[in-house]
């Protein structure tokens, strides 16, 4: 199975599972920067923006209208005011949500979203910053997928852009396969996952309720992580 993925910067990765039964929709996260400061955000549809309100137990109780019209709905995270509060701005059928720290102010959070432009890009969000917002030189660009198999199981695969100052390991322990070198975390991990690193991308494989790692490596080995 196959899918093609927008992350936030509007690169275009196309994800090839073959034993993949399906690919839900994605998640895609990036990180902008002004004043020294970062600012984790997220693209995704209303699935993804209701689970995001689910797991952190927050509602929306204001909006804000932004310069060029946007609608800014915020609300404190979990209910506590001293806990930062959570975003969304609804950009065509998906969403651009997170969470800003406490020490973040409502106008600076204003700010730093009125100097983006986001657009609706097929499946997806393109982000432009803009004005004194960059993206963070510290971070990259990532998509959580979920991967769902055929025999009930599945597991998230985390997909990272590899930064151009960090290029892909060519030698050392692994297993080459189709999409490139396959390897297992340490048994000391406390997160066991499988590890697939390719030309562009390192991708994560994290189990989801009882899937082994045999069978994620088996399904890892297979799959493929390319730009388009």
């Amino acid at each position: 199975m196959e899918a093609e993925r927008i992350l936030v910067n509007g690169d275009r990765a196309v994800v090839t599972i073959p034993d993949a039964s399906a690919l839900p929709s994605a998640v895609a996260t990036g990180v902008l920067f002004a004043d020294g400061s970062e600012l984790e955000v997220n693209a995704g549809g209303e699935a993804a923006l209701a689970f995001f309100l689910d797991t952190t137990e927050t509602a929306f109780t204001s909006t804000l209208t932004l310069r060029g019209g946007a609608a800014l709905r915020m609300g404190s995270r979990g209910g506590d005011a001293g806990a930062g509060r959570c975003f969304s701005i609804a950009v065509g059928k998906s969403h651009l949500f997170g969470w800003a720290t406490p020490s973040t102010s409502v106008e600076t959070l204003a700010g730093w979203l009125s100097s983006v432009d986001a657009q609706a890009l097929g499946s997806g969000i393109q982000v432009r910053p803009g004005g004194h917002v960059s993206w963070s030189p510290y971070r990259t660009f990532s998509v959580a997928q979920q991967v769902d198999l055929a025999d009930g199981s599945g597991y998230l695969l985390d997909l990272r852009r590899i930064r151009a100052d960090r290029p892909p390991r060519k030698e050392g322990g692994g297993l080459r396969v189709r999409g490139g070198l396959l390897t297992r975390s340490a048994p000391s991990e406390e997160q066991p996952h499988v590890v697939l690193e390719s030309a562009a991308f390192v991708s994560y494989g994290i189990p989801i309720g009882a899937a082994s790692l045999d069978r994620i490596a088996t399904s890892m080995a297979s799959a493929t992580t390319v730009l388009r």
